[in-house]
């Protein structure tokens, strides 16, 4: 490329060149790739007096620094047997890639070639300690150590501790314990709830004597009906007299 504004098709997207005049000539490459290694000439076209400069550019991957971990999700959960999961990631560095292992002896054994661990109860079988590598072409770094004590080993339902300078500690039995309580409070809350709906309920639907409310309304229903066949009958009866005394009252004139 040139300062009259020629750049070869290869370059136009992240190739630049000024010439700034007093500050000298500026040339800007961004992107680049391992590929752009190599020797450039900077030229000033003379007539058959080209001053030429040779240029030695090399390009290399970047090396990667210590890598950070950290939980996704608040540790204090295996302690109920909740999945847990470890992220692993470099600040720094071309074209990183990241790998768990577990420690073992003579070789530390390859658990997932990637930046996530998930951690539950079917894959945790013993005590072990973890942790995260991050390499590429340049370099290699590891992690902090994550330890792992299984509490209680079970397909299901698991309680295991994990440990580690990048997380403050947690200590299970007093987190099942706070939970333990908590769900105590939760039931006799609950409870304390039934019963006073079942009191209501009850009267709601029971009468001040203690009989079912239908029950008294049918007392009261048959009271008045028996009250008001007496009344009835009562009036029939008088009625009857009075005019058996006109009858006779009659005849004896």
């Amino acid at each position: 490329m040139d300062t009259d504004g020629y750049t070869h098709a290869a370059h136009r997207t992240r190739a630049q060149i000024i010439d700034s005049v007093s500050r000298g000539l500026i040339v800007n490459i961004r992107d680049l790739k391992l590929d752009d290694s190599g020797i450039y000439w900077v030229a000033i076209e003379k007539i058959y007096a080209d001053i030429m400069t040779r240029i030695q550019v090399t390009v290399t991957n970047e090396a990667v620094i210590k890598p950070q971990i950290w939980p996704l999700s608040s540790p204090e959960t295996t302690c109920w047997g909740q999945p847990s999961v470890f992220r692993c990631r470099s600040e720094r560095g071309t074209d990183v890639r990241y790998t768990w292992y577990r420690v073992g002896q003579p070789n530390n054994i390859v658990l997932h070639h990637s930046t996530d661990l998930y951690l539950h109860c079917s894959n945790i079988t013993e005590d072990c300690q973890l942790f995260c590598s991050a390499f590429n072409d340049v370099s290699s770094q590891s992690s902090e150590f994550v330890s792992l004590q299984l509490l209680q080993p079970a397909d299901k339902d698991c309680v295991y501790l994990l440990s580690s300078n990048v997380f403050s500690s947690y200590d299970c039995i007093r987190s099942t314990t706070s939970l333990s309580t908590s769900i105590q409070t939760t039931e006799k809350f609950l409870s304390s709830a039934a019963v006073s709906y079942l009191t209501w309920s009850q009267n709601k639907t029971t009468s001040w004597s203690g009989f079912p409310l239908w029950y008294e309304c049918l007392r009261w229903i048959l009271l008045s009906v028996m009250i008001t066949i007496s009344c009835v009958v009562h009036t029939c009866s008088k009625s009857s007299r009075r005019i058996r005394a006109q009858t006779n009252h009659s005849k004896d004139i």
